[in-house]
């Protein structure tokens, strides 16, 4: 079962300690969390006067941005993968087919 996986590790985000049960590597889960503390500390840095919920917030959409802004790249890249396949030029992957299925 899934939920037996899972296990329990502490983080800090914004001084405050959490417990995350989670089925992945503790040391992905503390690698997540200082990403977290890094956007609420440059949100509460650049507005100092917000209350903590409203650090997060900002942070959050911070977050977001910075997510949104790879998935264009990733869209982009993608595009321009499709395009060079589409032209005739080798699959920089090595298939000769072009699927994604990994069995030959």
């Amino acid at each position: 079962m899934a939920g037996e996986d899972k296990k329990t590790v502490e983080v800090s985000i914004f001084g405050e300690t959490y417990r995350v049960r989670a089925d992945r590597d503790p040391a992905q889960i503390h690698q997540l969390a200082a990403v977290v503390d890094e956007a609420m500390r440059e949100a509460a840095d650049k507005i100092p006067r917000l209350g903590v919920s409203r650090v997060a917030v900002v942070a959050a959409l911070n977050l977001a941005d910075r997510l949104a802004t790879c998935e264009r790249h990733v869209d982009q890249l993608t595009s321009m993968l499709g395009r060079q396949l589409d032209s005739g030029l080798p699959d920089p992957l090595g298939k000769d087919d072009g699927s994604c299925s990994g069995s030959e």
